[in-house]
């Protein structure tokens, strides 16, 4: 299913541009694409290496499970970071280089899965491929295993350590419960992965985390225990039968250490070695040691054992505004899908609301218009019309009509 969404996608916008991969317009090189494109291309070279020596073994099972994992990234991360390029009106370079990057990763994709979705695979080939080039084999069936390509290392890597940031960044968010909608003020970084640390320092990467983080500033720090601190105590359920009458003693020694490189040494080695007042040394693993987190007040935190992604979470009014006015997009984007809108179909929107989101859309007014495709954004005060509702416990009302 991600896979025909894929396809789909790449479908509906080709079809709205007239892309055509046989065009007139020859595929940009490599190197002048987007690292968001160099990064899927890579990765499809990666796959197509890694499926390819797992089949060459007869390793079924590990090589659909790079397939799936591949189809994952693509959806997941490389089309849903590139909807923007493929949504903007104007047809330029980039928004070329984005329908020729997905068409190569689609083409290829449909031979990698060939042995194993034969006929989602000849659909692919038959409808994605045959159209484009009469000289292609009657069947998927009979073309040539696909060759990985040349590998952007650099790419990667940067790419990999925005994704770990993300990551952490929304576990954070989750955890204190702050819609990824709402923006904040800043995340903050701290790192001991020299890898992570140069790739944010590029600011096409530190752009891509501030969007994904929703965030408006990203900042770097050197010490984990200015924002989280730890708290270590033995699992006593654990360790009971174990020790004991000592447990009491393993509790006083676990309470000398220091909590912060104790949680560092655990994360490094996953055990940890305490010595007792005889000098006889316990060695704790697993489930024996509970690690509490306590935050700064007014920050989230999520960590591993490298990185540490600590957010701002108090709002001021600007932040609150923003936020609302979001919200309202996300309604809008639903109303058009209700309506059964074409994407690209131009609306003109009449609204109007309670005091607090009349303050939020005529602050975020462009943001609002552009991201609903509204030719025309305007409010009517008192609007008797259209869809009454609430966004975040306030009124709205909306008046939404397409232009012919």
């Amino acid at each position: 299913l991600p896979l025909l969404n894929a396809w789909s996608f790449f479908t509906i916008y080709a079809g709205i541009d007239g892309f055509r991969p046989d065009g007139r317009d020859a595929a940009p090189p490599f190197a002048d694409r987007r690292p968001l494109d160099r990064w899927v291309l890579s990765r499809m070279h990666q796959v197509t290496t890694t499926v390819t020596d797992h089949l060459l073994h007869n390793r079924i099972s590990p090589a659909t499970t790079e397939l799936e994992s591949f189809v994952d990234d693509l959806c997941n991360w490389y089309i849903r970071r590139s909807r923007r390029r493929f949504w903007k009106s104007q047809a330029d370079d980039d928004k070329q280089a984005a329908h020729f990057t997905l068409y190569e990763i689609l083409h290829t994709l449909s031979r990698l899965i060939a042995p194993f979705t034969p006929f989602l695979a000849e659909r692919m080939h038959q409808e994605l491929v045959k159209p484009f080039d009469p000289a292609a084999p009657e069947s998927v069936h009979l073309c040539d295993w696909p060759e990985a390509g040349a590998l952007d290392e650099a790419t990667l890597t940067s790419m990999n350590a925005a994704r770990r940031v993300v990551t952490l960044g929304h576990g954070a968010r989750q955890a204190a419960e702050a819609g990824v909608r709402q923006p904040l003020a800043s995340a903050t970084i701290v790192t001991v992965s020299a890898a992570v640390h140069e790739s944010l320092q590029d600011p096409d990467t530190a752009k891509l985390v501030r969007e994904e983080l929703n965030v408006r500033t990203l900042a770097f720090a050197e010490d984990r225990s200015s924002y989280v601190s730890y708290e270590v105590k033995p699992n006593f359920r654990a360790l009971g039968k174990r020790l004991g009458k000592r447990m009491p003693e393993l509790a006083r020694a676990i309470a000398t250490l220091d909590a912060t490189e104790t949680v560092s040494t655990w994360e490094r080695e996953r055990q940890l070695e305490v010595a007792l007042g005889d000098g006889e040394v316990i060695l704790l693993s697993d489930e024996d040691l509970e690690i509490r987190l306590q935050q700064r007040e007014g920050t989230a935190s999520s960590f591993d054992e490298a990185v540490l992604v600590a957010l701002d979470t108090e709002l001021n009014d600007d932040l609150k505004q923003e936020g609302l006015a979001r919200e309202v997009i996300n309604r809008i984007q639903a109303l058009r899908k209700d309506r059964d809108l074409a994407y690209d179909a131009r609306i003109e929107l009449f609204w109007d609301g309670s005091l607090e989101v009349v303050t939020a859309l005529e602050a975020h007014h462009e943001l609002v218009a552009d991201e609903v495709l509204a030719l025309r954004f305007e409010r009517e005060e008192g609007l008797n019309r259209g869809i009454p509702g609430q966004v975040r416990g306030q009124a709205l009302q909306l008046d939404l009509s397409v232009v012919t």
